[in-house]
């Protein structure tokens, strides 16, 4: 097998959006697809079974299985070739695909060839979420939705973005009836949603929640008793804590949030027996500077941290600085001592992505940029200066 070319999640998986919309993964774009036939599916009007038999899936199969690289997954091929680690890698690994036997030979070890229904559902319920991150969108916040509405950055409905009882209903009946072993659930907010919360109590009550392992991405804000009691009934729990900085920093990209509450859930969430624990930071140019103070915070706390690097929106991208702010912000990721680093992953990537756009011309980005900074901030009645004076001064805004 050229492991630099399969990937597990066509094989197992299935990702409904917050619209409805059923793919293979979550970064997948069928639209991009050379296959001919129907490629868009939605719970709105198929079923589950409906995509899963698809000829478009079978398409996708096939070309795992033939070692082709697919128009589809460029955003995986494209972070990989800049030795970032891709969603494809991620997953190959988690499922124990990591060495260089055949797809079908591997298929056959897992157990996973000719499934009759996905194992592992990734479900976006809703954008039901408490905040508004900059790089967002209102297709997985509620908030940041209302705000680029009024800003005239977005012009979406938000009853596109809700899935309704019946279909709720319809996802706990067939995560019992097909005995589903894996739920990732995310976007916007899952542990203030009531309707997540009451699919993982439905879930939690069930003989088979002994059997199921719960991924959740989390932006940190909510903790409850219910929550941590709903949790530990099942066989494993992985919290993914979405986090973009310490203190301020992270109090001005995920705004209104307040650290001292996240570090406190966090605390609380470490005491899981059953979970294990992981925080993604987006790198961006708001935090490119910071990336210590997390590393710092994990190694605190002993959780993996992963570093995702920003695609979109591109005036965002971590290119998008001054030149001495980028110098800035490699002297220091060069000066963090390695052995901080063996809980980190995309760390030698992000360096020498900086290094290589370290002059890029970026003028009219730039401008963007902190055209949009100026228009948050009057919105929401505060000032970068405040939270990152750093940059700001560097931004000379």
């Amino acid at each position: 097998m050229d492991k630099n070319k399969f990937c597990v999640r066509p094989f197992n998986s299935i990702h409904i959006g917050t619209k409805g919309n059923m793919k293979t993964c979550c970064v997948i774009k069928p639209l991009k697809s050379e296959f001919t036939g129907e490629k868009k599916f939605n719970l709105q009007y198929n079923s589950i079974q409906d995509f899963w038999q698809s000829d478009y899936r079978k398409y996708l199969l096939n070309s795992f299985i033939d070692g082709k690289k697919i128009k589809e997954c460029d955003a995986c091929w494209n972070d990989e070739k800049k030795g970032t680690k891709s969603m494809r890698q991620f997953t190959n690994r988690e499922y124990g695909i990591i060495g260089n036997k055949k797809p079908l030979q591997y298929l056959s070890l897992l157990n996973k060839v000719d499934m009759s229904h996905p194992e592992d559902y990734n479900l976006d319920i809703t954008n039901l979420c408490n905040l508004k991150c900059y790089m967002c969108t209102g297709e997985s916040s509620s908030r940041l939705l209302v705000e680029n509405k009024a800003l005239g950055i977005e012009d979406l409905n938000q009853k596109d973005y809700d899935h309704d009882e019946e279909s709720l209903n319809y996802l706990i009946q067939q995560i019992i009836q097909n005995k589903v072993r894996c739920i990732t659930l995310q976007g916007g907010e899952p542990l203030i949603n009531p309707k997540i919360l009451t699919m993982l109590e439905k879930l939690s009550e069930q003989e088979t929640a002994g059997k199921i392992t719960v991924w959740i991405t989390t932006n940190g804000t909510a903790y409850s008793d219910k929550i941590f009691q709903i949790l530990e009934k099942f066989d494993k729990i992985k919290l993914i804590f979405s986090i973009d900085g310490t203190d301020k920093i992270n109090d001005y990209l995920r705004f209104p949030s307040d650290f001292k509450t996240i570090e406190s859930n966090v605390k609380e969430y470490i005491k899981l027996k059953n979970a294990t624990l992981m925080l993604t930071y987006t790198v961006q140019n708001f935090n490119l500077l910071y990336i210590k103070d997390i590393i710092d915070f994990t190694i605190k706390y002993n959780i993996y941290l992963k570093l995702n690097i920003l695609h979109t929106p591109t005036y965002l991208h971590h290119s998008v600085l001054p030149v001495k702010t980028k110098k800035e912000a490699l002297k220091r990721l060069y000066q963090i001592e390695k052995e901080k680093l063996i809980h980190v992953t995309n760390f030698d990537s992000l360096i020498s992505q900086v290094e290589t756009c370290l002059h890029d011309d970026i003028s009219r980005e730039l401008d963007f940029f902190k055209s949009i900074i100026s228009k948050r901030d009057n919105h929401r009645q505060v000032r970068i200066s405040n939270f990152l004076p750093e940059l700001a001064s560097d931004l000379n805004i």
